[in-house]
């Protein structure tokens, strides 16, 4: 029985490897032509990167010289709830991009267009 799956035109290791190594950026769903999608990954993740590390450079005087006193230690307390409030984001973009990697190494994942990304290597007609 012959498959009817239309393939993509994308291949299946080039968006594994942008997968593993920039996930979190979105980059694979930009290559598979989830444009959107994959700014908007981009955009959450860096935003939530770059308000961590601000909050935590305005407060690592804080960090390295922690004194014993109620003051001090709510508002260490409060800045790691905001760094941690802060990364929230970033971690469901990697645990999203985790699951894509996923559905591309077990051949489940499709591309904007709704054909199959299954071929490991798409040879171009030079």
């Amino acid at each position: 029985m012959a498959s009817t799956e239309r393939v993509s035109e994308h291949s299946r290791l080039i968006a594994l490897i942008l997968c593993i190594f920039t996930g979190y950026l979105g980059f694979h769903r930009i290559f598979t032509g989830y444009r959107s999608i994959g700014i908007i990954q981009m955009l959450v993740s860096v935003t939530s990167l770059a308000l961590a590390f601000f909050v935590y450079f305005m407060n690592r005087e804080m960090f390295n010289a922690l004194r014993v006193s109620a003051y001090s230690l709510q508002r260490y307390l409060l800045t790691m709830g905001l760094i941690a409030a802060m990364l929230i984001p970033f971690f469901i973009i990697l645990a999203w991009a985790c699951v894509d990697g996923v559905r591309i190494a077990l051949n489940r994942y499709d591309d904007a267009d709704g054909h199959r990304v299954s071929l490991w290597l798409v040879h171009s007609a030079l």
